[in-house]
C-alpha cells in the first residue's frame, strides 16, 4: 500500500483491499496497470497458446502439473502435440519456479536447468550429424 501513496491513480485502493487470489489481483492490478481491461485480457494477450503453431525451431516447453500460475488443466497440450518442433515435459510437481534440489544455499541445482542444457546439447549435436 506504500505505492499506492506516492501513486495514488494506480489502482483502486479499496478494490486492492478486496482482493483474495492471484486472479483477483490480475483483474485489479496487473491487466490495467499494463493496459489491459482486466486480468481475463492480460491473461488472453500474454498466453502463448495461440503462437505455438508458429515455432519453427526445436523447442522445450517445462510446466509442472501443481504450477499455480499455469496449471496442468490449463495446458495447450493439443496446440503442443500437434507441432513437432516442440518437447513438452509435464513433471507432476515442481511449483511454478520448483525443480530445485540438493542443499541450499550453495549445492543447490536445478532438474530444469540441467534438463534443458540436456536438451540443448542434443539439438547441437543432431544439428551437427
Amino acid at each position: 500500500f506504500a505505492k499506492l501513496a506516492r501513486y495514488p491513480d494506480l489502482v483502486d485502493p479499496g478494490r486492492l483491499r478486496a482482493v483474495r487470489t492471484l486472479a483477483e489481483f490480475d483483474h485489479v492490478v496487473t491487466g490495467p496497470l499494463h493496459g489491459f481491461p482486466d486480468g481475463q485480457a492480460y491473461w488472453q494477450a500474454s498466453s502463448s497458446a495461440s503462437r505455438l503453431s508458429a515455432i519453427r525451431r526445436p523447442t522445450l516447453r517445462i510446466n509442472a502439473e501443481d504450477d499455480p500460475f499455469f496449471p496442468g488443466e490449463a495446458l495447450p497440450r493439443e496446440a503442443i502435440a500437434r507441432n513437432g518442433y516442440l518437447t513438452a515435459e509435464f513433471p507432476r510437481s515442481g511449483g511454478h519456479t520448483g525443480f530445485i534440489s540438493g542443499r541450499w544455499p550453495g549445492g543447490a541445482t536445478s532438474w530444469a536447468v540441467e534438463h534443458a542444457m540436456r536438451f540443448l546439447r542434443e539439438q547441437l549435436a543432431a544439428s551437427h550429424a
